[in-house]
């Protein structure tokens, strides 16, 4: 199943991508004005305490959770109007938060595909 997070907002600048909610993250290119970033689930990373080295971290609120055979899709809320899913490895003792659970999740700026409009 091919899902994507679309983050809806605006690039204010190359590089600088800002949500809707307020969120400022950083992405691969993009002409200022309003665009949208597509983030694929398996390339957001999610762990429960901060993560480092990623040029997006943000704490989040686990919303819904679906275990799917080999992976588990978890929907994160960022903000009020921001939310991703991220997709893990349905592993015997891996990760695997709960409804309601404080995390963080992060990715690459080049895991994001920028849509001007």
């Amino acid at each position: 199943m091919l899902f994507r997070s679309f983050l809806a907002g605006k690039i204010e600048a190359p590089g600088r991508f800002r949500t809707e909610g307020g969120l400022a993250l950083t992405c691969v290119g993009g002409t200022p004005g309003t665009a949208s970033l597509a983030l694929r689930p398996e390339r957001v990373e999610i762990a429960a305490a901060a993560l480092s080295g990623l040029d997006n971290a943000l704490p989040g609120t686990v919303e819904f959770v679906s275990y799917l055979g080999a992976q588990i899709d978890i929907h994160v809320r960022l903000s009020p109007s921001d939310r991703v899913v991220v997709q893990i490895a349905n592993r015997d003792g891996g990760f695997a938060p709960e409804v309601g659970q404080q995390v963080h999740v992060g990715w690459p700026a080049s895991a994001g595909l920028v849509f001007s409009e």
